[in-house]
């Protein structure tokens, strides 16, 4: 048993050190990666590809760091491939630079040349630092005060250099080494995953602009667009999504076995298409075989929240949803289900699709009203399911912000609390004045901002 988890637990750290230094968050994202790769759920010719991207990641920064160093070795006046040691101790002086002065470094270069022309030069194949760089002829010098000083070979002056020789004087300024430029100010970014990419539309507005309003009445397709709208930004998404549900246009079709010769050069472009394509054709057959229905619920664990499931098991079977209350008071098993069952929970127990699924089909399935919004609800104070939601995804949390807007709220995405709207935040969303902060916090615009398309 230990063998086995020692072995489980090293294809884990295989995983994470795979994905290491790529750009991504790390959060869900990540941990879905690494269990695709650390569970062999992931095609040999994608791992392949990722692993050679693993290994060469660090290459070119290497390669700047040596050709540093050579510049080093050349401003102190040891030119030529007689002394290579000089090289590696100017290397290891680089490397054991504070971490603030490497990120510095790391910094790319500017010139009007533009940057594919630096870029090219900076990919230097080994052993060509010596060609790369002006070499200075070798020359005699000596203080004007006549006296010899010893000076570190680590540390060269970063101010043009004033040599003098027998029978000339020149000054020279290295190219690597020179002043440093004044610092740059700053554009600040919000991190990845704080700000929606939709404008705040007028109150008035039909729709808040996601693709998933469109699928509302189509479950099945909702769960597709969902997995193409993962890691990929909607003006990618959604045209890819549009062309693959006009090719495929039932579950059945998409289920076969020789659509995935088709749908994976269709998304190609979106990145992880082998993955998107199991996984898309995994929520097809499962439609096929046991569409979702009011009859059947199934566990998820740590959903809604961390740790949420405790007492069932992941996919455990449960009964159909009472009223509201009738859990708390009904058999040990319906308890147990209580809010952390779910008719979908045989497809995925991913919270993205799930926070879409009940915001936008789960009241129609249920029977409860017509739309998502609440429209021929079957009783007057009826609830809609969105207004349980707490979602994480910044577009959903954007979404139903408006929606509470809409009801004359002003809602906090993180803890549910609301409080009445003011009134200036009602007139700058009907004037489109209604934007975000680096923290995906609503503010007052000056100026009306322009609306976009779906996402």
């Amino acid at each position: 048993m230990s063998h086995t988890t020692g072995t489980e637990r090293r294809k884990w750290l295989l995983a994470a050190q795979l994905l290491h230094g790529f750009d991504m968050d790390d959060g869900p994202s990540r941990e879905f990666l690494e269990s695709l790769v650390a569970t062999g759920n992931v095609p040999q010719d994608a791992l392949a590809e990722l692993t050679a991207l693993s290994l060469a990641r660090g290459a070119e920064e290497w390669d700047m760091m040596l050709c540093c160093a050579t510049s080093m070795r050349d401003r102190l006046g040891h030119v030529g491939p007689a002394d290579p040691g000089l090289v590696l101790a100017c290397l290891r002086w680089v490397m054991d630079r504070p971490p603030r002065q490497r990120q510095r470094q790391r910094q790319p270069p500017r010139s009007g040349r533009g940057k594919k022309k630096i870029k090219a030069e900076s990919r230097f194949r080994t052993g060509d630092w010596e060609a790369s760089h002006d070499r200075p002829g070798l020359r005699t010098t000596r203080r004007e005060s006549g006296k010899s000083q010893a000076q570190s070979p680590f540390f060269a002056p970063s101010s043009p250099t004033t040599t003098t020789t027998t029978s000339t004087t020149t000054t020279t300024t290295t190219r690597h080494l020179g002043p440093p430029a004044p610092p740059r100010p700053k554009r600040g970014r919000p991190p990845a995953g704080t700000v929606s990419s939709l404008p705040v539309p007028p109150l008035s507005a039909a729709r808040f602009g996601l693709l998933q309003e469109e699928c509302a009445h189509d479950p099945f397709w909702l769960l597709v667009a969902v997995r193409f709208l993962v890691k990929t930004t909607g003006r990618a998404a959604i045209p890819a999504f549009r062309a693959l549900k006009a090719r495929f246009p039932t579950p059945e079709a998409l289920a076969a076995a020789e659509a995935e010769a088709e749908v994976i050069p269709m998304i190609r472009h979106l990145g992880l298409s082998a993955v998107r394509c199991a996984t898309i054709q995994k929520y097809a057959r499962a439609w096929v075989a046991r569409p979702p229905g009011p009859a059947v619920r199934f566990a998820v664990k740590n959903y809604p929240r961390p740790g949420d499931g405790g007492a069932v098991r992941a996919g455990e079977e449960f009964g159909p949803e009472a009223a509201p209350g009738a859990d708390a008071a009904g058999t040990e098993q319906s308890r147990r289900a209580r809010g952390c069952a779910w008719e979908i929970g045989h497809m995925t127990q991913g919270r993205y699709t799930i926070d879409s699924w009940r915001i936008f089909c789960r009241d129609v399935m249920l029977g409860r009203a017509e739309d998502w919004t609440g429209t021929g609800a079957a009783h007057a104070g009826f609830q809609p399911e969105w207004m349980r939601v707490l979602p994480e995804d910044k577009e959903l949390r954007a979404c139903l912000r408006w929606m509470w807007m809409r009801e004359g709220w002003l809602w906090d995405a993180v803890t549910g609390e609301k409080e009445v709207l003011p009134e200036d935040m009602r007139q700058a969303v009907g004037e489109g004045r209604l934007g975000y902060d680096d923290t995906g916090s609503l503010v007052i615009m000056q100026h009306p901002l322009v609306l976009g398309g779906a996402v």
